[in-house]
């Protein structure tokens, strides 16, 4: 498949505080960051919330191309956490459906090894501290691990449909 180098990949970390970055094939840095956190009583309320939220972030990118990593389960996960995980991508899945955006699923832990350039520590904490200190290395502010975990994911899309070496 080819892609235009003007194409717009937005990047999805989902969860209930879920993180977004936008970037072109043909740039080097993301345009927009951003995250909301979701509160909510319940599931209808919490999938109107995001599904908002997304539409609203969708309109202000305009992308080509959603990304967005798979749910991870650590731990104890309750159901309702795993309902609000897996509502999420369907939600998007349905909307690029609708709109006939190309949507893609990657694995977390494959992308971040790649933007930090390297093992990434087995600790959950400090991986997300080294995800975010590559963002800073580059230049890219963000301000949670939410927002670093989508640039990660916006920079390996980037990459790898711009068939760029960084």
């Amino acid at each position: 498949m080819n892609f235009d180098p003007t194409d717009k990949v937005l990047a999805l970390d989902l969860a209930t505080r879920w993180g977004w970055a936008s970037m072109r094939l043909d740039a080097d840095r993301p345009e927009a960051i951003g995250h909301q956190k979701i509160k909510s009583k319940n599931l209808g309320e919490f999938i109107e919330v995001f599904r908002l939220g997304f539409r609203a972030v969708v309109a202000a990118t305009t992308p080509d191309i959603i990304v967005f990593e798979s749910p991870i389960l650590r731990g104890r996960t309750t159901i309702m956490t795993l309902r609000k995980l897996y509502s999420m991508p369907a939600l998007v899945e349905h909307e690029c459906h609708l709109t006939s955006t190309l949507v893609l699923e990657e694995d977390n832990n494959r992308v971040r090894a790649q933007f930090v350039s390297g093992k990434l520590p087995r600790k959950s904490d400090a991986r997300k501290k080294a995800v975010m200190a590559a963002c800073e290395w580059r230049g890219w502010e963000v301000n949670n691990h939410d927002e670093a975990d989508a640039c990660a994911l916006v920079w390996f899309t980037v990459t790898r449909l711009g068939h760029r070496i960084w």
